[in-house]
């Protein structure tokens, strides 16, 4: 059984460890668990020092049996106190700290000053915070009991990274770390393309936890060779408004777009992502995905090695899926908070929204099944006309594409060209063309295939 949990882990394991009246082994790669109170039968072993073999046991009846053990060195903190003369580890590690001019100290030393220096709770509280104040209070100090409680019976499929956003959310500066992903390090981040999926995220999470006023979010991503954060700002009301009837939209589209084709809910989720990713290159004039690197994303089937081209593209449909699966744990985890006075005192065009979008999106399957190797993902859609599956998603690109330029059109009187993708006609902008001559207006002609 997993449980996650508000801040750090490790008071929370010491207080698993402290109820527990039989032997109790915390495994962490933190020592500083030692300093924490395990109780008087806990132990702490070094997840570094952890070593799994095989033995082998010779039965009179069954013959030869192999086990498989883990074997690892354990710290009991109870017995290493009392043979230091201490009531806990916790006094020898306030001693540490506020011994003077010492950057550091034999522990013999440290023992002998731990013992001849009186510490009150109060002074030890001041210090040493972070190992005696019991996870419960600091849980409160982070979230209301409706939060917690929903945090503690609902989170066993949640995200660490965006429950720890969440409980942060109402603090001054909030930030969040995205997983890493297999992507060509000398472009710009795979993450960048579902860039509006997270903020609107975010922009919930703000919104649904009391609307603070400072409405930035570092988000760290890599940026070059580094990890670094971005500055996100959160979007207005009439943005998010806009974005979410966007988003529960692509769903409805593609939907009726595959509905003949009887695709699972995987593909169509892979769709979804693969269309945000394509229409961002549009907006942002780059180079559209060619017909070739879609087709890879799609089906995983790659002859010989995988080109960067495809690689980038396929984790940017990644990252896009990753953003679709925080809009559904965001908004699932913090809609039912939601209490009706203040769903009345909200915009209802905006509680409306939000459900729409939940609506579409609860239904995604699990990261596993939205994320599968190159293998799986081949086996999932082995049945799948991938040829017609792309054509029909050119055909779905152009309209939205036609329509925008149309009123870029009307109101500029430019014209948008087309550029030549994988062999056939397709968009390359969505954007209106500018010039100070006068543009001709070009006749569009819609492309059968991307």
């Amino acid at each position: 059984m997993t449980f996650i949990v508000p801040g750090e882990a490790d008071g929370y394991c010491a207080e698993a460890a402290r109820e527990k009246n039989s032997r109790t082994l915390v495994l962490s790669n933190d020592s500083d668990l030692m300093i924490h109170d395990l109780g008087k039968n806990g132990a702490f072993g070094s997840l570094h020092q952890l070593k799994v073999g095989n033995l082998t046991e010779v039965n009179e009846n069954a013959g030869a049996q192999s086990h498989c053990v883990a074997k690892t060195k354990i710290i009991e903190p109870c017995h290493v106190a009392h043979r230091f003369g201490l009531e806990s580890l916790l006094t020898l590690a306030y001693a540490i700290k506020t011994i003077p001019s010492q950057p550091w100290f034999p522990i013999k030393e440290a023992v002998e000053y731990a013992k001849k220096t009186k510490v009150s709770q109060t002074q030890m509280n001041s210090k040493l915070s972070e190992y005696t104040t019991l996870p419960s209070t600091f849980a409160s100090r982070y979230c209301n009991s409706m939060l917690l409680q929903n945090h503690r019976t609902s989170t066993h499929f949640r995200d660490p990274r965006l429950l720890e956003f969440i409980l942060q959310s109402h603090e001054a500066t909030r930030c969040i770390y995205l997983p890493i992903l297999y992507e060509d390090p000398t472009r710009k981040s795979a993450y960048i393309p579902s860039t509006m999926i997270r903020r609107f995220v975010y922009t919930c999470t703000l919104l649904l936890r009391g609307n603070p006023k400072n409405k930035e979010v570092l988000e760290y991503a890599r940026r070059g060779q580094q990890i670094l954060p971005t500055t996100l700002k959160a979007l207005s009301k009439s943005e998010m408004i806009i974005h979410a009837s966007s988003l529960a939209g692509s769903f409805s589209t593609i939907i009726s777009t595959f509905s003949t084709l009887n695709l699972h809910m995987t593909m169509l989720c892979r769709l979804v992502a693969l269309k945000e990713v394509y229409k961002w290159h549009l907006d942002n004039d780059y180079p559209p995905p060619t017909r070739h690197a879609m087709a890879t994303a799609l089906s995983g089937k790659v002859k010989g090695l995988i080109s960067w081209d495809d690689l980038h593209l396929h984790a940017q449909v990644e990252a896009a899926l990753y953003s679709l699966r925080m809009v559904k744990q965001t908004l699932g985890f913090l809609l039912p908070l939601m209490t009706e006075t203040e769903s009345q005192n909200m915009d209802q065009r905006m509680v409306t929204a939000l459900q729409l979008v939940d609506g579409r999106v609860k239904d995604l399957p699990d990261l596993a099944e939205l994320m599968p190797s190159r293998e799986e993902l081949a086996k999932q859609v082995k049945d799948v006309d991938i040829d017609e599956v792309l054509d029909r998603l050119a055909g779905l690109l152009w309209e939205e594409v036609e329509g925008e330029s149309g009123d870029a059109d009307e109101k500029n009187k430019g014209g948008i060209e087309a550029d030549v993708v994988g062999g056939a006609s397709a968009p390359s902008g969505g954007k209106e063309v500018k010039s100070d001559k006068k543009i001709k207006k070009r006749k569009k002609k819609k492309p059968n295939q991307i």
